[in-house]
């Protein structure tokens, strides 16, 4: 028994069987059914990369993360208390403020290093969003 491929009729893409085909023949009709594409980038010289010079990363003293650390306790109290802030970024801060994770740059690490006890900065803030709250609304 011999085997012939159904090609486009057949969804499966399997053999059948057909009486009287052999398999050269089933090998020219695939043969001549196949698609040639070119390779274009074949003829092409290789493209060599441009190579990019190592800079090596800068290094951070001590000093500087206590700084990094201080401005970003100072400039998230400041949102929090700033009127023209949004509320999506004052959120994301309160839920900052109120974590107790710890990290290199967390609010409980970044209370520590300032010298402050996080507690305390959270009641002080809680305090001072109720009395704005109270201003804004007029009582």
């Amino acid at each position: 028994m011999t085997v012939t491929p159904l090609g486009a009729s057949c969804p499966c893409g399997g053999m059948v069987p057909v009486k009287g085909v052999t398999m050269n023949a089933v090998k020219m009709i695939q043969k001549e059914n196949q698609l040639e594409l070119p390779l274009f980038f074949l003829d092409e010289e290789p493209k060599t990369a441009e190579v990019i010079p190592f800079e090596p990363k800068p290094e951070w003293t001590d000093d500087e993360v206590r700084q990094l650390r201080d401005g970003l306790l100072w400039h998230s109290l400041r949102v929090l208390a700033d009127g023209r802030a949004g509320s999506e970024i004052k959120q994301e801060t309160m839920a900052w403020v109120m974590s107790d994770e710890v990290h290199p740059f967390s609010f409980v690490v970044c209370c520590d290093e300032a010298g402050y006890d996080p507690s305390g900065v959270r009641e002080g803030v809680k305090s001072i969003l109720n009395r704005l709250a109270r201003v804004k609304a007029g009582g």
